[in-house]
This record gives C-alpha cells, structure tokens and sequence, in this order.
C-alpha cells in the first residue's frame, strides 16, 4: 500500500488517494501546490493489466483520471495543468496536452523498453524544464525533448540510477554496475554529453545539483556492502 503526504507550511498529512486494493503508485509530479498528478498500474496476480491508472489533485483532493489505456507506467512530469510526459513501458511516451493524455508516435521508443527491462536499474525518471526541454533517463539510454519530438541522446556503457537538471547547460546523470563495482558519472555541457572519471570504486545511486558550481554524489560503499554510505 502507498500513502501520500502533504506539507502544508507547519506539518505533514495524510492525503487520501482512492486507490483500489490492487493498484500500486509509481510516480507522482506537480505543477502547482493546486494541481499534480499520481500515475500507477492496477496489478492482477502480480501482473499489470491493459489498463494504468492516474490522479489528478486539484488543491483539495484527489480524483481518478480515464483510462489511459496502456500499461506498466513508471515515470511522469509536468510543466503545467496541460502540459507534461509521461513513460509506459507497455505503450512508449505519452504528452499531456489540453488536460488529457495522448499517445505519441516515438521512433526508436522500444530501444528504450528494452534497455529498462534488461539492466539492472529499476529507475525511469523525466524531467521538463521547458516546454521545448526535456531529459528521460531509463536503463542505460538518455533521451531528449525539444518540444517536437523525443529523441536518443546518449547510450551509457553501464546502468543509469539518477538524473540531476540544473539548466539548459548542464545536466548529470550517474550510474554503475554492482557486480564490478564500476561507476559511471555523465555531464551534459549544453552540446555533448561526456563522461567524468573520478575518484570512486562504487556505483554512484544518486546525483543532485542545485548550480554550475555545486553538487553531490551518493556512492554505494564496496567494502561493507552494507549499502548507500559514501557522499562526495
């Protein structure tokens, strides 16, 4: 079962989602403190069915969207009440416009699928930063939005975990492999993507950027295997 919290200012509350016992949650975005969106499937003995689910929040509650008609979604953003993406891996990208979802034509869509199906990373995320800027990151591709259409960006050598936007000229990406133990870190400079050695001898599972010049890296600890404990 998932729960969702609001803060209000002062403390956090619960905020009830009308969620069916066999519905699950995978993502959540906002565009407002009076409108966002919930996005999940609706499970059947552990496999999804035909159908997503999605809800939106108008400010004061939660309400179920139609059908979306597809499967297995597992990310979603938002720019506005009528502006957002989001990823199934049963039916490719689907762009929120005029307050409802629509399926987009992708070429190369399915490359995506299957590099999320076949990687060890179970993370999908999406970030919009701009009606003509977009960055998808799921298995081992990154994907690219420029207002028309998405697109392959960039193809890592090895597991993506997370994805830090901080401008149109900078955007980070880090990754690894658990079983060698080898790490990846990509930066975005505006024109390429390129990839940045450092001193590190783990997966790196989390990134997060607030500028240019200031970031952090949370690295899986090798030595104790005991998990995330190492922060650069």
């Amino acid at each position: 079962p998932h729960s969702m919290l609001r803060w209000d200012g002062s403390s956090w509350t619960a905020s009830r989602v009308p969620l069916k016992p066999q519905e699950e949650l995978t993502d959540s975005a906002f565009s407002s403190g009076n409108f966002g969106v919930l996005v999940g499937n609706d499970f059947h003995d552990n496999t999804a069915t035909t159908n997503a689910v999605a809800f939106v929040w108008d400010g004061s509650a939660w309400t179920r969207e139609p059908s979306m008609e597809v499967a297995d979604l597992q990310a979603v953003a938002l720019l506005s009440e009528t502006e957002g993406s989001a990823f199934s891996l049963d039916g490719g990208l689907l762009q929120r416009v005029g307050g409802s979802w629509q399926h987009t034509d992708t070429p190369g869509i399915s490359s995506l699928r299957s590099s999320f199906y076949t990687s060890g990373s179970p993370s999908m995320q999406i970030v919009l930063n701009g009606s003509d800027e977009g960055w998808m990151m799921g298995g081992r591709q990154i994907w690219h939005w420029d207002g028309r259409q998405w697109r392959e960006s960039y193809r890592s050598r090895l597991d993506l975990y997370d994805m830090s936007v901080v401008d149109r000229e900078r955007v980070w990406v880090s990754g690894g492999d658990w079983k060698t133990h080898d790490h990846t870190l990509i930066m975005w400079n505006g024109a390429e993507w390129a990839e940045q050695r450092i001193d590190v001898s783990e997966p790196i599972v989390s990134v997060s950027a607030n500028s240019v010049d200031t970031g952090w890296l949370l690295a899986f600890h090798s030595q104790t295997g005991k998990g995330p404990e190492a922060l650069y």
